[in-house]
This record gives structure tokens, C-alpha cells and sequence, in this order.
């Protein structure tokens, strides 16, 4: 009997203990990776899992059950260093192409020095002027919203706004645009009736189309989302809820 038990303990070797604690780690790496995806994709906020337990995972919106069709949020998908940069290069290219039609328009024209400074100024509370161009399409359409303000890099203000009920796709896919409608056309339209600012407009302009870049990605995904589906916009990005 103890020969017996002194061979099935020779079988369990020492050198297997490493494989099986490689193998435990990579289940554990494997394990985390999908756990981060799923965060990444899905609305997982408390009342989603709760419900997603249950297999139901639906929101209750005018007595209608709704689920999460898809959760977005650009900066932590691609990245703030991507958008950043993608931002810079896009007001860069804006600025080049358009300040060759203005400057032949207004060849004779002189730059005022003290546009530079009108610049600055702009520029420094565009990222207001900016978040206050989305608010206002839900102030206009009784949309009750809470307003955050904000720092960026802890120079530039901003507002940060949350939406206190559903949104339609329509009515947000308006908010979204409402910072090129209300900022950027009449920049331009300033451009061409202002030969004495045009270049300082022009930038004010180029570095606001760089900005709403971003504006542009969120547009995408809401084009690809159902007809007649809802946003809410939270602090995490916006989550796209469908019937």
C-alpha cells in the first residue's frame, strides 16, 4: 500500500508547478482583456449589469423597454494624443487651403496689427464658446440640461453638459453640428467681409474646425445607429439606446 502511494506521488512532478502557474496567468491576461472590451462596448453602468443579470438589460423610456444599442466615447477609444495631433493637422490643412482664395480676394487689403490680439483673446475662450454652441439646440428644443463648467489644461474654460432625459438621434446629431453651423460658416462669411482681420479670422476658424474633428467622429457612429433610437449623453461619453 505505501509503494503504491510513494509511486503516485513520483508522478506529480515538480517542473509541471511552473506550466501551471504560466497557464493560471494567462487565463487571468486573457480573462482581464475581455472584461476591458466589454467595458469598452457596452453600457456597463450599475443599473445595466444589474439588469443584464437578469437577461433583460433594457431601459424603460415612455413605457417602453429600451437596451443599449452602443456606447461611445471617442476620447478613450482613439486616444486624446491621436486627437490631438489629428485635430492640429486638420486646422493646419483647413487654414492652408482656404487662405489662398481669400488672399487673392483681398490682395490689396491691410492686416490690422491689433487683430492679434482679438486672436488670442478668441482662442482662449473658443473651448467655451464652443461647449455653450452645443448647449444651445437643447435649451432651444426644452431639453433640461446640467452644466458643468470646467478647466482644459487648466487655462482654457469650458462647459460640460449633461442630459437630464433621452435625447433623439435627430435632436443630437443637431447638437453636435450646431458649433460648425453657429461658429464656423459665419467665421467664414467674417473672412470675406472683413479684409482688415480675413487672416486672423481665418485662423479663428481653422483651429474651430480642428475642434469639432472630433464632433465629426461622433456623427459617424450616430449615422450607423437605428432611426428611431435615443442618446444620453453622460460623463463617460453617450450611449445610444434603441427599442
Amino acid at each position: 500500500m505505501c509503494h503504491l502511494s510513494r509511486r503516485y506521488n513520483n508522478t506529480v512532478k515538480p517542473a509541471a508547478i511552473p506550466s501551471l502557474i504560466l497557464l493560471g496567468s494567462l487565463c487571468r491576461f486573457i480573462f482581464k482583456k475581455l472584461i476591458k472590451k466589454l467595458l469598452g462596448t457596452y453600457c456597463f453602468l450599475l443599473q445595466n449589469v444589474l439588469i443584464y443579470m437578469r437577461d433583460l438589460r433594457s431601459f424603460t423610456f415612455g413605457g417602453v423597454e429600451m437596451y443599449c444599442w452602443k456606447t461611445i466615447n471617442i476620447n478613450k477609444d482613439m486616444g486624446l494624443s491621436w486627437l490631438y495631433i489629428t485635430s492640429f493637422l486638420v486646422s493646419l490643412f483647413i487654414f492652408s487651403v482656404m487662405y489662398i482664395p481669400f488672399s487673392i480676394i483681398h490682395k490689396m487689403a491691410s492686416i490690422q496689427e491689433i487683430g492679434i490680439l482679438y486672436l488670442f483673446i478668441a482662442l482662449l475662450f473658443l473651448p467655451l464658446i464652443h461647449s455653450l454652441m452645443h448647449v444651445l439646440p437643447l435649451i432651444v428644443t426644452n431639453n433640461h440640461t446640467r452644466l458643468v463648467l470646467k478647466t482644459k489644461h487648466k487655462v482654457f474654460p469650458f462647459v460640460h453638459y449633461y442630459t437630464k432625459k433621452y435625447v433623439t438621434k435627430r435632436v443630437f446629431i443637431f447638437v453636435i453640428l450646431a458649433p460648425s453651423i453657429f461658429i464656423t460658416v459665419p467665421g467664414i462669411i467674417a473672412s470675406y467681409l472683413m479684409p482688415g482681420y480675413y487672416v486672423y479670422i481665418l485662423l479663428f476658424t481653422s483651429v474651430h474646425i480642428g475642434m469639432t474633428f472630433q464632433d465629426f467622429l461622433y456623427i459617424i457612429h450616430l449615422t450607423k445607429a437605428p432611426k428611431k433610437s435615443f442618446v444620453d449623453n453622460g460623463s463617460t461619453g453617450i450611449d445610444i439606446l434603441s427599442k
